[in-house]
């Protein structure tokens, strides 16, 4: 690269420094620093006109030979620009994108859950309603069975958080029995209890609903506000469970509030 540079004649060694400032300066651009790129081209502007004017030349060569390189950076600072605009548009685009394929994926999983639990309770209500279509009787038993269906169904819509563990079970027990059961989910984002808390509060929900001979118990996950995770109350007792699903309080008079 050396031996292209010219070394005589005008303006010898001073056009490869000005040049070279230049590509600094250029290289600045494509950093994202155009004030300091452009304050290197006025530093090699005043370094130019003091060549200029020390070397006796006429002044309008400052402007005649600092124009190339003018030009040069104007259209690498137009390039620099265009292409951080298109990178922020590209980026932003990419960001809505990955918006909608969440939303969407959102949606179909929100779809296959609805599906899923759609074909679940056709499953469960198909036998009892063909029966029915069918003309039979309202028997005894098959007025249990509509009812415990209807308790289950109506458990899973208003008390999301018992849905799939021994709770279920042991309360349809407990309705078999001629207790009657409400579960309330009352707590709005179940992801705020733990898993130890969760199996705490399960294992005695469920041994209570065990051994339960009450007319009615009525089983309320509180609000995230509240002290106390859970509340049972019967007849005539009222239980409470603290945030850890132990057992913090037994009074007597039961009262859903």
């Amino acid at each position: 690269m050396l031996p292209q540079i010219i070394t005589t004649g005008w303006p010898g060694y001073a056009s490869w420094c000005t040049g070279a400032g230049n590509d600094l300066s250029c290289g600045l651009l494509m950093r994202g620093r155009p004030v300091y790129a452009w304050a290197g081209s006025a530093a090699t502007t005043l370094a130019t006109a003091y060549w200029v004017i020390s070397t006796g030349r006429p002044l309008f060569m400052i402007f005649t030979y600092m124009l190339g390189h003018y030009f040069t950076l104007a259209s690498w600072h137009g390039v620099a620009h265009l292409s951080t605009r298109a990178t922020t548009q590209i980026a932003a685009t990419q960001r809505e994108t990955a918006r909608l394929q969440a939303q969407q994926r959102a949606h179909e999983e929100a779809d296959r859950i609805m599906t899923s639990r759609m074909a679940s309770v056709r499953q469960r209500v198909t036998p009892l309603l063909t029966q029915i279509a069918d003309g039979k009787a309202p028997t005894p038993k098959l007025r249990s069975q509509a009812y415990l269906l209807e308790a289950e169904l109506r458990d899973e819509i208003r008390a999301p958080f018992f849905t799939g563990t021994s709770i279920v079970t042991s309360a349809q027990d407990a309705r078999r029995r001629g207790t009657e059961v409400i579960l309330l989910d009352d707590s709005g984002d179940t992801t705020t209890i733990d898993d130890r808390a969760r199996t705490n509060a399960v294992n005695y929900v469920t041994n209570f609903l065990d051994l339960t001979q009450s007319n009615r118990v009525v089983i309320r996950l509180n609000p995230p506000r509240r002290p106390t995770l859970l509340t049972i109350v019967t007849d005539d007792t009222r239980y409470r469970l603290d945030r850890q699903g132990e057992l913090i309080a037994e009074s007597v008079g039961g009262q859903v509030n």
